[in-house]
């Protein structure tokens, strides 16, 4: 797989990069990169919040990562929900 494959498949399946690309997700040295890409569908909609943790302590050059999302619902499921009782409000 090439870049030209990753864009390929990114465009066809129209997919969010969620990251910061001012944030390095590795370094080594003098080498720094923004490697570690996170994608998600429209669907799914673009996370909360992304962030690296540098000073996670993980054996690799990679940063950990964190990640978070809201799932969404319709108002239809919430209102199907509150009729089960098991949403008040």
């Amino acid at each position: 797989m090439n870049a030209n494959d990753l864009e390929g498949i990114i465009k066809g399946f129209n997919l969010i990069l969620n990251n910061d690309t001012t944030v390095y997700t590795r370094e080594q040295g003098n080498s720094k990169s923004v490697i570690n890409l996170t994608f998600t569908t429209p669907s799914l909609g673009q996370l909360e919040l992304w962030a690296v943790l540098d000073k996670a302590q993980i054996p690799s050059n990679h940063k950990a990562i964190i990640l978070e999302y809201q799932e969404a619902q319709s108002k239809s499921a919430w209102e199907a929900q509150k009729e089960k009782g098991k949403v008040t409000g």
